[in-house]
């Protein structure tokens, strides 16, 4: 989140790389044990971009269009470009405007 954040800082803003981590800090522990007892490993297993692409073509065939037109950015594009390589011949119109960080996905 810092790296994030230091490539969007603006001069003069009241948010600090510092309070945003002591908020990163308190949030993670008031919800970590909460988050703990409502894991479920076996759901979690399946939440991932190939599944997203399929939910997405899922989406495409019961509203009956036969392509798919996708404008996809930051995450996006990384769900857009993965649907393009599962689904080629169901591609219509793409764009993929920005990029996802390297090491997010």
């Amino acid at each position: 989140m810092i790296d994030q954040f230091e490539s969007t800082y603006v001069q003069g803003s009241p948010i600090t790389k510092e309070s945003l981590a002591r908020a990163g800090v308190f949030l993670a522990e008031m919800h970590n044990p909460r988050c703990a007892l409502l894991e479920d490993l076996h759901y979690l297993a399946h939440v991932n971009t190939p599944n997203v692409v399929r939910d997405i073509d899922l989406i495409r065939n019961l509203t009956k269009y036969d392509t798919l037109d996708f404008w996809g950015f930051s995450y996006g594009t990384v769900v857009g470009a993965m649907y393009a390589a599962m689904f080629p011949d169901r591609v219509g119109k793409l764009v993929l405007d920005g990029r996802s960080p390297p090491k997010a996905f």
